[in-house]
């Protein structure tokens, strides 16, 4: 994830899924993941 000078970040995650082979078949999966997180503040933390 990427943070920026707001304190927000912006991430990617990329990820394959498979059955190794134990089947005759393994179409797999592919994710692909995008997040964004916006930090929160509830009063004064001094």
């Amino acid at each position: 994830a990427y943070q920026f000078a707001n304190q927000s970040r912006l991430g990617i995650k990329i990820a394959h899924i498979s059955n190794a082979y134990i089947a005759n078949e393994d179409p797999g999966e592919d994710d692909v993941l995008l997040t964004y997180a916006l930090p929160l503040s509830f009063g004064d933390h001094s």
